[in-house]
């Protein structure tokens, strides 16, 4: 509900609503007839989204069509007080000296009531005030009640004053369903809680709202802002520290509100304003209250000038552009820090200047002499040690630094800024790494005694990070890691480094520094000082010795070989899934079926007896069904004919090998099967027409399979899963063709096929569903 220019910002605009009307700054009250007609016309308004239309508003002159809204809200009446209806006067009895009472209607020719009785001893609203449903308004100022009744009997309420009494609590059920009611006055009570939504709702806004000088010290935000114009809330003088949302309301994308109002939150005890967070929405959203349209008066409050007052300002900058406020501070006083405590006109309130005396201090435990803050207006964490007599890179606990930051976006920023580390001119002889060098900007370490950069703090700054390491006379030796830094944002000034062949910086020093000398550090040859810049191998004397030899042949020599027996390992390791790869994936072409005499050959475990069912009733006359010369050992091989030969040339004659695996295969006395899958892969692997087909049947687990290209089959899933409902459409998929049909060659193209090559006896009652079982 709130955003940058939506709360603090808009105090500077009270121009805008002083230049409507003429205000009282104590009570909150507005005075209507500066801008009225003199003639004192009225005519009918309607307030924007609601549905009222028996207020009357005075006609104004010199005032926009959103400005003359605002002033209707404020000054318009209800139809009955246009028309001059005659209010009647209830008359009060008290009914016992501790304050209870009733009401007798005195003028019965009356057609709205009055209720009526100030400065009395009552303790209660009268006991028969719903029996009245024409009071239209309730004056008991000065009493001594302390609960408010549920007032929804009374609809045509309009006014109600019960200031200065006794009210402690205010429910948001008390005044709901009222839809003409207007004014609300309940100050000077003792109100410690008001329920949220108590003043707005969906269907109806009251317009001046008087809660000052109660004893408040949260206040709902609810209460605050309406999604309907209104004229002005008033919570001056309560004491007021904190704000909540304990309804958990969060402003919609579709909702818009209303021209706003005038929120006096003035003489409380104000820190912060609320975290637009809790309401969904974050500083810079401008759709839901535009920033011209509210008027919060936090005058004379306990104002926390810093970071999360910065994140407010910083939308704000162009009003000024806009608005004609100079001279105007607006009751904008910083109660803390001390430095802060001035009256400041907003022309230099809204200035880069002043929004870069926004921080926020750390409050974690720092070296003496050291100070941490957030500068938001410069996005970022300043580590200033400058002169602290220390002797090591001080440790920061950013995350009690975050928890100390205000407000969830200003606590984005801070995770989000770049680290200035200022530790010039201390002790510190090496350069550590810290939490925070991985966001560091600037770093500077000048004027030190630095004799080491450590490579772990170098490798954690960013390639961008502007370092300054001048100045440390201990300084001998820069690590190469320097170099993956920018060198025009390295100074080095003031540094003389000790340049020998051992420590190898003439190899990349030179290269790495920028052209101009004059941020060259100095290098001592031991014969000579020279700019670093200009050093290099000849002069150092240096020789390429069997350290370079080692470094620029056998290293290289040794990689690559260890790369090459690397490579063949897993070649020969993984031989077989190499091979079923490529043949997965290699363009096939047919040589012909001229050498095939079968398109299937078929391995099996005869004693499976689950197996042998399923083939001899269904798959067999599938295959045979479809045209599919098949061979199956059990049926097919010659009684006398020697097994093993008739197996061996049986698959060499077969386009395609199906080998049903089940767990009889895995079996060491299985004997056959293992001479059909020994004879089927090598004529796999000799025919490179040829296909081996795997039906694992039983689902045999992987690791129980005793042959090593049978698990390269499975492992690409080549293989054919019995259990899938699609087996028979992914068999014949595989098959392809049978032998003597027409077939074109597996080159990416959709196969063609010509149905009058099919066998007419194919499709004949007596030949479909035939098991085929004769011998070949």
């Amino acid at each position: 509900m709130w955003s940058s220019k939506n709360f603090l910002i808009i105090i500077i605009l009270s121009v805008k609503i002083y230049e409507i009307c003429s205000k009282n700054e104590i009570d909150g009250r507005f005075s209507c007839d500066f801008f009225s007609d003199p003639k004192k016309n009225y005519s009918l308004w309607t307030p924007k989204d609601q549905e009222r239309k028996d207020l009357y508003c005075p006609e104004s002159i010199r005032l926009s069509l959103r400005d003359k809204r605002i002033f209707c809200s404020c000054c318009s009446i209800p139809r009955w007080k246009y028309e001059q209806i005659r209010i009647g006067n209830l008359q009060l009895e008290y009914l016992n000296r501790r304050g209870k009472s009733f009401l007798l209607d005195s003028e019965n020719q009356a057609v709205l009531h009055r209720i009526q009785k100030e400065n009395g001893f009552l303790s209660a609203l009268p006991i028969n005030y719903c029996q009245f449903t024409t009071i239209v308004e309730i004056f008991l100022k000065g009493n001594l009640i302390e609960d408010l009744p549920p007032l929804t009997c009374l609809s045509e309420l309009d006014t109600i004053d019960l200031s200065y009494n006794q009210l402690r609590f205010i429910s948001n059920t008390s005044i709901s369903g009222l839809k003409k009611l207007r004014r609300i006055d309940f100050s000077y009570n003792l109100i410690t809680e008001i329920e949220p939504f108590t003043f707005n709702n969906i269907d109806h806004v009251i317009m001046m709202v008087d809660f000052s000088f109660n004893k408040l010290r949260t206040l709902d935000i609810t209460n605050m802002v309406a999604l309907k114009g209104f004229c002005f809330a008033s919570y001056q003088g309560n004491g007021i520290k904190t704000f909540s949302n304990k309804s958990k309301y969060k402003v919609l994308k579709n909702q818009t509100f209303g021209d706003g109002g005038y929120v006096n939150l003035a003489f409380n005890k104000i820190q912060r304003l609320p975290d637009p967070a809790e309401f969904g929405m974050s500083f810079s959203d401008y759709g839901k209250l535009a920033f011209y349209k509210y008027l919060f008066d936090v005058r004379n409050n306990e104002i926390v000038c810093d970071c999360g007052l910065e994140t407010f300002l910083r939308y704000a900058l162009h009003v000024k552009d806009h608005w004609s406020i100079a001279g105007e501070s607006l009751g904008l006083f910083c109660y803390y820090p001390s430095n802060m405590q001035e009256d400041l006109p907003l022309n230099d309130l809204l200035t880069p200047l002043y929004l870069d005396r926004l921080i926020c201090n750390g409050t974690m435990p720092m070296p003496k002499g050291c100070n941490t803050y957030f500068q938001p207006s410069q996005n970022r964490i300043v580590i200033n040690c400058t002169s602290a007599d220390i002797s090591t890179v001080p440790s920061i606990n950013m995350t009690e630094f975050l928890q100390s930051i205000p407000y969830e976006e200003t606590k984005t920023q801070f995770v989000n800024a770049s680290v200035h580390a200022i530790f010039r001119n201390n002790s510190i002889k090496e350069l550590t790494n810290t939490s925070y060098m991985t966001k560091a900007y600037v770093i500077d370490v000048s004027s030190n005694n630095i004799n080491k950069l450590r490579v772990n703090a170098l490798l954690s700054l960013p390639r961008y990070v502007d370092m300054d390491i001048g100045y440390n006379p201990e300084l001998r030796y820069l690590p190469r890691h320097l170099q993956r830094m920018e060198s025009e944002r390295i100074h080095m000034k003031g540094i003389r480094l000790s340049c020998t062949c051992e420590d190898e910086m003439y190899k990349w020093l030179p290269e790495w520094l920028p052209r101009n000398v004059s941020f060259s550090p100095h290098c001592y040859t031991g014969n000579e000082e020279m700019y670093a810049k200009n050093v290099s191998a000849d002069i150092l004397g240096c020789t390429t010795g069997i350290k370079d030899f080692v470094l620029n042949a056998v290293i290289p020599l040794l990689l690559a070989s260890t790369l090459i027996t690397t490579l063949f390992l897993v070649s020969y390791v993984y031989r077989y899934d190499i091979y079923v790869l490529y043949r997965q994936y290699r363009h096939k072409y047919y040589s012909g079926d001229e050498m095939y005499l079968y398109d299937i050959y078929i391995s099996m475990d005869e004693s499976h007896p689950t197996l042998m069912r399923w083939l001899v009733s269904k798959f067999l006359p599938f295959l045979q069904y479809k045209g599919y010369k098949t061979y199956v050992p059990t049926r097919d091989l010659t009684p006398g004919e020697v097994k093993e030969e008739g197996i061996v040339e049986a698959i060499n004659y077969s386009r395609c090998t199906i080998v049903f695996l089940t767990s009889g295969f895995c079996e060491e006395d299985n004997i056959w099967m293992e001479v059909e899958w020994r004879n089927a892969w090598k004529h796999y692997k000799s025919d490179l027409c040829s296909k081996l087909i795997v039906v694992n049947f039983d689902l045999v687990r992987f690791q129980m399979i005793p042959y090593r290209p049978m698990k390269a089959i499975l492992r690409f899933q080549n293989d054919t899963l019995f259990s899938s409902t699609k087996f028979i459409k992914d068999i014949t998929k595989k098959i392809g063709s049978p032998i003597g049909k027409k077939r074109i060659h597996n080159a990416n193209r959709k196969p063609t096929f010509d149905i009058s090559q099919l066998e007419p006896k194919l499709f004949s009652p007596s030949t479909r569903w035939q098991t085929g079982f004769t011998s070949k």
